[in-house]
């Protein structure tokens, strides 16, 4: 280390000395790289609670994210910040919580936060939160009916259905504007039966298994909010698969751009 320190000396003073500069003139000192500006990081929120999950693969996936930060919060210490003001300082709020219901403020803060701009991600257990608030539905674009659940419309429907591991092919709609183009692959999930939302929704992957297809992830505006919804999540199956862990970045980095604070 120091024969390479006494080297460096030697040639700073050699270039300050030799050929093309005169005896008694400072050299030049050498211009300064412009300084890179520092990349902003994604600021994620994770919503959980009201159902176990497989929580060390879960996390894992945001903890591979080198593009975002996450912050975690269960149900019902979050709904205080489920609001406006207080998610401001968040890009995205993600739900993977499945919590029975809200009281009328906190239901019309949530609200007033996404049609405001806020940009959120429901993933799979939320589709099943809240049957005793109509306005779920249209939210989230489709409903998992634990109990008994009634629309904005009056429509009354009874308990929707499932079905675990069950093997399923997963297509990346063409020309979406979330999800860069893949081949079809293969993913082990539960299933679930869910009503859907008559408001139009643009759908971004769609599932096949036996003799049916249905929507896996789809787009959709909520005031001035953007919301994308997964199906697929239930367990570390999902979680541990590369395809869904790129297609769940992707969602979130399109979302933190649609984000109006």
């Amino acid at each position: 280390m120091k024969n390479i320190f006494i080297a460096a000396l030697a040639a700073l003073l050699l270039a300050g000395t030799g050929a093309g500069a005169q005896a008694g003139t400072p050299a030049k000192a050498p211009a300064k790289a412009p300084a890179q500006p520092s990349q902003h990081k994604i600021n994620l929120l994770v919503v959980t609670g009201g159902h176990k999950f497989d929580s060390t693969e879960f996390f894992a996936m945001f903890d591979n994210m080198k593009d975002l930060t996450y912050t975690h919060m269960r149900q019902p210490e979050v709904q205080k910040i489920l609001n406006p003001k207080d998610s401001r300082p968040y890009d995205v709020i993600l739900f993977y919580d499945m919590w029975k219901d809200l009281d009328q403020q906190h239901r019309q803060d949530l609200i007033d936060m996404v049609r405001g701009g806020r940009s959120v991600l429901f993933l799979h257990h939320s589709i099943a939160s809240y049957d005793p608030w109509p306005e779920w539905l249209e939210l989230v674009g489709a409903k998992y009916v634990r109990s008994s659940f009634t629309s904005v419309d009056g429509v009354s429907y009874s308990p929707s259905s499932y079905r675990h591991d069950v093997p399923q092919t997963m297509e990346v709609m063409k020309n979406n504007p979330v999800f860069s183009p893949r081949p079809a692959f293969g993913l082990i999930d539960e299933v679930q039966n869910c009503i859907y939302s008559l408001s139009p929704s643009i759908p971004l992957l769609m599932a096949s298994f036996e003799d049916r297809a249905m929507p896996a992830a789809w787009l959709r505006t909520y005031g001035k909010g953007t919301v994308i919804t997964f199906k697929p999540g239930h367990d570390k199956q999902v979680f541990n698969d590369p395809n869904y862990q790129q297609l769940l970045h992707e969602a979130i980095v399109y979302l933190a751009k649609k984000n109006k604070r």
